[in-house]
């Protein structure tokens, strides 16, 4: 989902999107084992119950001022949610029944968080070009186990990342062709 909102200024934008994902990734087997010489009858099924949700939101907002001078401003957010759900069946074959062998059962559960925002300056000079950025990206991960707690773990990254570009519109003999060199 997207909206944009253009305002009276030429090129004077503000946007905002919402983006929302979902992968599922389940499993299902089922193994049997039947007749065999020096081996019991042997029937199993697993089971794996999986899958990935993501939530992207961001807003940015762009001015022109000055005629040859931009702003622009930022920030996105991204929620990763993933999961899994395993489970394994054997089947008794005295009582005619599927038995959950609750030693093989595990959960994951698994959460991304990342929360980045931008500011830039642009100017532009006949041919040339010049930019300067600063962004910033505050990212958190946690895993929990609830069967084994000693599993869990939690991480977090937090950055300054500074930019800057130059580029030159080289003009050749054919008014359609352009070079754009950047150095950053």
């Amino acid at each position: 989902m997207d909206y944009q909102r253009i305002f009276k200024k030429k090129n004077e934008l503000l946007t905002a999107s919402y983006r929302y994902s979902l992968s599922p990734n389940d499993s299902w087997s089922e193994s049997r084992i039947e007749n065999a010489i020096n081996y019991f009858n042997y029937r199993q099924k697993l089971n794996n119950d999986a899958g990935d949700k993501e939530h992207t939101f961001q807003v940015g907002y762009t001015t022109p001022f000055a005629k040859i001078h931009t702003l622009e401003a930022g920030m996105k957010y991204i929620i990763r949610l993933n999961n899994s759900n395993t489970d394994r069946k054997l089947f008794n074959q005295e009582t005619n029944n599927w038995v959950p062998e609750l030693s093989f059962y595990d959960k994951f559960d698994y959460r991304y968080d990342i929360l980045t925002s931008y500011l830039g300056y642009n100017l532009r000079y006949k041919d040339y070009g010049f930019k300067v950025g600063l962004r910033m990206e505050d990212t958190q991960i946690a895993a929990e186990y609830p069967k084994n707690a000693d599993m869990d773990f939690e991480k977090h990254y937090f950055s300054w990342i500074p930019s800057a570009t130059v580029t030159y519109r080289y003009k050749t003999i054919h008014k359609k062709a352009r070079l754009l060199i950047f150095i950053v």
